[in-house]
């Protein structure tokens, strides 16, 4: 898999070969047509009953075939038989194969080395007319077919050989996406399945960067990125953190912690063990308070005075004035320049950033003017309370008006620049410890605009533009290198997203803070608000003003008067609230990963009132039909979908049929309630009484017509006044239209379910006294008996095989008459839901 690029730092992580297993040439024909042409597969193809998956007989098939008999085939095919049919002429087979040595003696493996070159000229041919564009449609229902064929082979398929296959089929969906046809909306635009990775087993890329010394959380964070590509996951494998003196084997999936600094324990920190550089410097923090308290424009900057002999070195504070040139330090605590009791620092230290200030004052400082130095550590006084409220309340300031934002981070500093490309750059950068953190997100995102963010590596500074520059030189002419540009890109998008242009044309929302918070930590939760708060540009004296543990509810008060407002979807995450009644709606914290969503731009805002989040939100109210006493939602054991308890199938008036689901399982999201979905639906309808509704905030259907997940909120409606219904959050869910085929297969369960209820079979169960006492009965059992064989005789006549296949079903296959059996008895049993009483998005909600 020569193709997918692999950084080069050292690390154990190696390229596996490639056995060479095809047993007959490709024929050259064509693609979609190839398994006619051979006697070993079904005619297949990416329209089964679920759109881009084979059908399930076919998806059987592959599985039941032994892996010696499967993987010589579809390398021909998938491999081979791809490339013929993408790249036509510049297709030469001998380019892809060479012979090697093995313990055996002598063997082929496949050669990708010369593929992207061959698809970067392909590209180029077709810019420049010197061939036929071809059909975006054709190779779009080839790679459709290529992926469904993966996603259905048998467990024990190599799984190198699935990644090669893979690969090739993603490389080819970004030469045809990227440069080919140019899809600027992939939503709605394209065509080409472009989640690749996801036929491929996480576990060995999750344990390969495990063992390099990545944190659980962003290994997680990763795994997780949507748009993630093979190259990415390729590229990213090669790092290692081992160089960290740290280790990350007590921090979990949605948190790191190896960072988290402990104040009370803290200790001053030198550059070397063993240090003699003669104790440590210090600044009077009343001195700090007397410039933020008499200068109400100004801030303390530093002026380091002294030789290379460090017991001479001395601090002189001075204040800003309009002018002023000043280096504006990014860094976390852990990594030593930290210091809770008192504003010093050990003399070394000092020393060290002297010598990286006039560093970069010579090297980029185009002014003859003196450059300065803030701290955090030295200028925001550590006491009293009034003056660090102060340093605080001007961190915008701060970092906006610095000539320079230097982050200083032990991962880049142990590398020189010089020997590193400008993706290795970034990618150290975005799985440091700086990038761990809440405050220096807040530090980076003022100091990237007008170019002042800077990187120090061992030998010199680095402009993050000149990277982000970098990256898009060496990545976006080739094909080879797209995809690890778009995913350096998503995490630079969290430090520039105030230099977007849609961000200088309407400010900054919640939505861009909340997406570059994501997998990030703080020391002290009080913190957290202040960050968001400077961030959205929220009046950041009003938040410090009152104590720290209510902060977040300054916060969300305040959140109304951000460029964006309050998102209405704020409603639907899955996460700690607040629970003071009338902000319980209102997050307690955005640094959690247990969310059903990231905050959205442009979907409409909610406003805060007394008794909650009024918000315009669509929706259903929701019943459910009268189920008998006694019995489980499914008495029969029969097959149904979904069959789990946190899912159930919703029919609405017009007949349409959705897949109800609670949005994380209990273990993950007990926010709100620890019962399944069915059983709160049982226990609001039934032993409360009260009237529940389903809000959703978009439609089922995309623009492009097709169906999608939307995300829905149960509700318990109180009460209603002036229009607005005043309800309380249940539980997140989400709601999908079943796929057509089995729409039709719901309805039609439904349609005999209740001529069921009217035959004599159907009416003899109905005849049991509903106080469950019935169950254990042998005039029960005999006429549960009598149920099932009546079901089953419906299900196996001539008339309802025709209509099966009406519904888009194969009439021979067996699954679709096992899942009417299963959904004629479930919904005879009353084991579904109603949606009715629908309401538009102009529907009035006050939500706690």
């Amino acid at each position: 898999m020569e193709h997918l690029p692999i950084s080069k730092e050292p690390s154990c992580f190696t390229r596996e070969p490639i056995p060479y297993v095809c047993r007959v040439v490709y024929d050259n024909g064509d693609f979609l047509t190839y398994p006619m042409r051979i006697e070993a597969l079904p005619a297949l193809s990416a329209g089964g009953t679920t759109p881009g998956f084979l059908s399930e007989r076919h998806s059987r098939f592959l599985r039941s075939m032994s892996k010696q008999e499967i993987e010589p085939i579809l390398q021909t095919w998938l491999f081979f038989g791809l490339l013929h049919e993408i790249l036509g002429n510049l297709y030469r087979p001998e380019d892809f194969v060479r012979d090697t040595e093995d313990a055996d003696g002598h063997s082929k493996i496949l050669n990708t080395s010369a593929l992207v070159g061959v698809l970067d000229q392909w590209v180029v041919q077709i810019q420049s007319k010197t061939i036929e564009r071809p059909s975006y449609d054709h190779i779009a229902e080839c790679l459709r077919l290529c992926w469904a064929v993966l996603y259905a082979v048998p467990e024990d398929f190599s799984q190198a050989m699935k990644v090669s296959l893979a690969s090739v089929g993603e490389v080819i969906e970004i030469a045809v996406n990227w440069k080919v046809f140019e899809i600027e909306d992939y939503c709605r635009e394209n065509k080409c399945p472009g989640i690749w990775h996801l036929l491929c087993d996480k576990l060995p890329w999750k344990d390969n960067l495990l063992a390099s010394g990545w944190c659980p959380s962003q290994v997680e964070k990763l795994l997780q990125t949507g748009g993630l590509k093979l190259q990415t996951l390729y590229f990213l494998g090669g790092f290692s953190q081992s160089s960290d003196s740290r280790t990350h084997q007590h921090c979990a999936k949605d948190r790191c912690i190896a960072y988290q600094v402990d104040l009370d324990e803290y200790q001053l920190q030198h550059t070397k063990q063993n240090c003699d550089c003669g104790g440590e410097l210090s600044i009077d923090p009343w001195l700090l308070r007397d410039v933020l308290l008499k200068r109400p424009n100004s801030l303390p900057l530093l002026r380091i005075n002294g030789s290379s002999e460090t017991d001479k070195l001395s601090i002189e504070i001075v204040p800003s004035e309009k002018n002023t040139q000043y280096v504006a330090l990014s860094h976390v605590w852990a990594d030593g320049l930290g210091n809770a009791r008192r504003n010093a620092l050990a003399r070394c230290q000092i020393f060290r950033l002297s010598k990286l200030v006039k560093a970069l004052n010579a090297a980029e400082n185009q002014s003859t003017q003196e450059l300065l130095l803030w701290c955090d550590t030295l200028c925001c006084p550590t006491e009293p309370d009034d003056a660090k409220n102060l340093a605080l309340s001007r961190m915008t300031r701060t970092y906006e008006k610095a000539a320079f934002v230097l982050v200083l981070t032990s991962a880049l500093l142990i590398h020189n620049s010089e020997s590193l490309s400008y993706e290795e750059m970034w990618t150290m950068t975005m799985i440091s410890a700086w990038m761990q953190r809440v405050w220096t997100l807040q530090e980076a995102v003022l100091g990237a605009n007008d170019r002042r963010l800077w990187f120090q590596f061992k030998d010199k500074a680095v402009r993050s533009r000149t990277i982000a520059k970098g990256i898009y030189a060496r990545c976006e002419p080739t094909v080879g290198r797209i995809g690890i540009m778009q995913s350096l890109f998503i995490g630079m998008s969290k430090i520039f997203f105030r230099d977007l242009v849609e961000c200088r044309e309407r400010g900054v929302g919640l939505s861009e803070v909340d997406m570059a918070l994501q997998g990030r930590s703080i020391s002290y939760a009080f913190d957290e608000p202040l960050v968001i708060g400077t961030l959205l540009g929220l009046d950041t004296d009003e938040i410090l003003s009152g104590p720290k543990e209510s902060r977040i509810h300054r916060m969300w008060s305040l959140m109304f008067s951000a460029p964006q407002g309050i998102p209405k979807d704020v409603i639907f995450r899955a996460c700690p609230k607040m629970e003071e009644p009338g902000f319980r709606w209102a997050p307690a914290t955005l640094l959690t990963s247990a969310r059903a969503m990231a905050f959205k731009q442009g979907i409409g805002q909610g406003y805060p009132s007394s008794k909650g989040l009024v918000v315009g939100l669509a929706g259903h109210r929701i019943t459910m039909p009268q189920q008998r006493k006694g019995l489980s939602w499914n008495p029969w054991n029969a097959p149904e979908l979904p069959s789990l308890c946190n899912s159930l199938s919703v029919r609405s008036e017009d007949g349409s049929w959705y897949m109800l689901s609670r949005q994380f399982p209990v273990e993950r999201d007990s926010f709100l309630s620890d019962k399944t979905l069915r059983v709160l639906l049982q226990y609001g309808l039934e032993l409360q009484g009260r009237e529940m509704w389903i809000a959703r905030l978009t439609t089922f259907s995309s623009p492009d017509g097709m169906h999608r997940v939307v995300p829905g909120l149960i509700l318990t409606v109180a009460e209603e006044a002036q229009g607005i219904k005043y309800a309380r959050r249940e539980l997140i869910t989400e709601i999908v239209p079943w796929a057509a085929p089995i729409q039709k297969l719901h309805e039609l369960g439904f349609e005999l379910a209740q001529q069921l209820s009217r035959d004599r079979v159907g009416q003899k169960i109905a005849e049991f006294e509903e106080d469950g006492a019935y169950i254990e009965s042998v005039a029960w059992k005999a006429a549960s008996e009598a149920l099932q064989s009546k079901v089953l005789e419906i299900v196996r006549s001539e008339e309802i095989a025709e209509r099966v296949a009406e519904a888009g079903h194969d009439r021979e296959e067996l699954v679709p008459f096992q899942l009417l059996y299963g959904y004629i008895l479930t919904i005879f049993n009353g084991g579904y839901a109603n949606l009715t009483d629908v309401v538009s998005e102009e529907q009035q909600w006050c939500i706690d």
